[in-house]
């Protein structure tokens, strides 16, 4: 699996002022050239900016449901979750690889 945000290539760069800088998640991008595989970054962003936008629609049904609890702030997780260059969002790409066995596939039961 490897983590990307999903917009900016220097997540750092788009901090709020005065946040620290954590290594392990505000590292930059580091994507194969075009040569080694083509379209490979384009078609990443595209994904990952799905991905954000879904994220998005599931914040606002979330507030909807939430905002029938008393003292909770109208679309206060909507909020948070926004696409554009000063995102600083999270994507973790994940690869399952298929069972081998009929017993691994018994042990997920």
């Amino acid at each position: 699996s490897f983590y990307s945000p999903p917009v900016p290539d220097a997540p750092a760069e788009h901090l709020p002022k005065g946040a620290p800088r954590v290594p392990l998640f505000h590292n930059a991008n580091l994507f194969p050239t075009e040569e080694e595989l083509p379209g490979f970054k384009a078609n990443a962003r595209e994904a990952a900016q799905f991905i954000v936008g879904v994220g998005a629609l599931l914040a606002q049904l979330i507030d909807r449901r939430l905002e029938k609890v008393p003292g909770y702030a109208k679309g206060k997780l909507a909020a948070t979750v926004h696409t554009g260059p000063g995102s600083n969002h999270k994507c973790r790409l994940l690869r399952y690889h298929p069972y081998e066995t009929a017993e691994e596939v018994a042990g997920t039961k």
